[in-house]
């Protein structure tokens, strides 16, 4: 389950936990659309005692793209809210 998400990363709550270096391939896919976005990725950290830090690595552009529509309107959402 997501916890936390970025256009660089995201923090995931896991019932596996996996060492920090480990490299993994990863699908996200929005609530707001069925396509995944996929992505090749590493653990930056335990978070916690069931969360794993995840830093994107590798994403086709197309992918990327469709992250940052995604991302956009919750960014521009919460830039709101704090101003």
């Amino acid at each position: 389950m997501t916890v936390n998400m970025s256009l660089n990363g995201l923090l995931v709550r896991s019932p596996v936990m996996l060492l920090p270096g480990t490299e993994v391939e990863l699908s996200v896919i929005p609530p707001t659309t069925s396509a995944a976005i996929k992505a090749t990725a590493k653990i930056l950290r335990v978070a916690d005692k069931n969360q794993l830090a995840i830093l994107f690595q590798e994403m086709r552009q197309d992918q990327r793209e469709a992250l940052q529509q995604f991302m956009l309107p919750l960014i521009l959402a919460k830039i709101g809210h704090e101003s």
